[in-house]
């Protein structure tokens, strides 16, 4: 189980880029460890 992951963004931030603190950042960063967590069998739960 993964515990209080995650990363931080202003609301309302945007970039083209991915960077720190911006919301695009923090949907890239959920949606890679999601796909992390989703390969290993044993895994049994997040809370973000």
């Amino acid at each position: 189980m993964m515990t209080e992951y995650g990363a931080d963004a202003v609301p309302g931030l945007h970039s083209v880029w991915d960077i720190p603190w911006t919301e695009e950042y923090q949907v890239s960063f959920l949606e890679m460890h999601h796909r992390v967590f989703d390969r290993i069998e044993a895994f049994v739960g997040e809370h973000v």
